[in-house]
């Protein structure tokens, strides 16, 4: 064990507290008629994306949960009880992110233009002074 790893806990949450940034785009739509119309591909190829992300992670989900019923049971059946970090499921989180820059990508190839700006969005008083 760390010693003194009370002290630790403080600094770790000190060091996180550094600006935090976001990237905001704006999207310019293609001149032709043609790009337009690809775009709107592009849309649907993003909304199959997020639909098919969005069940993987109800199938993750469901799967977390028969792995920690499973758990619980095993120790039942030893004639013990699970302490809450004995049984923990997996995370599952729906990648919708990798969605939305597929969407760039596509948006970009028909001819559309993006600009991003990236903007202090937390702990802004603290760009400069380290």
């Amino acid at each position: 064990m760390i010693k003194n790893a009370r002290y630790l806990l403080p600094f770790v949450l000190l060091v996180g507290c550094g600006p935090m940034y976001s990237t905001n785009y704006k999207l310019i739509p293609p001149k032709s008629e043609s790009g337009r119309a690809c775009v709107f591909h592009c849309t649907t190829i993003q909304s199959q994306c997020e639909h098919l992300e969005r069940m993987e992670q109800d199938r993750c989900e469901e799967r977390s949960r028969r792995e920690q019923r499973d758990c619980e049971r095993d120790f039942e059946r030893r004639g013990e009880k699970a302490k809450w970090y004995d049984c923990t499921g997996e995370t599952c989180t729906a990648d919708l992110e990798r969605c939305t820059e597929q969407y760039r990508n596509c948006y970009q190839s028909c001819g559309g233009e993006i600009k991003a700006e990236t903007v202090c969005v937390s702990g802004c008083d603290q760009i400069g002074k380290r």
